[in-house]
């Protein structure tokens, strides 16, 4: 049975190796699809892009431990203000 995404498939596979390394959103590939006259979900576009997509690469995170007994300041523009109980 044909997919509404049969006429895209191409266009996705093209898009996908245009941005290289870049991991392209799926909702940007839909909305582009959409403006060539695709009435596909994001979900199709998702299950079509699934296995052939690169991977999210993980981002490093640094955390900041602080020592016991010792809280992190407020350092905003506002400082701490205490709240009020009524």
């Amino acid at each position: 049975m044909p997919s509404k995404l049969d006429p895209y498939k191409e266009f996705l596979k093209a898009r996908l190796e245009q941005a290289g390394d870049v991991r392209l959103a799926v909702t940007l590939l839909h909305r582009e699809i959409a403006e060539q006259g695709s009435d596909g979900s994001v979900k199709i576009v998702q299950r079509f892009l699934a296995p052939i997509r690169p991977e999210a690469k993980a981002e490093l995170v640094i955390r900041f431990e602080t020592p016991p007994g010792r809280s992190q300041a407020n350092r905003s523009p506002g400082g701490c203000r205490p709240t009020q109980s009524r």
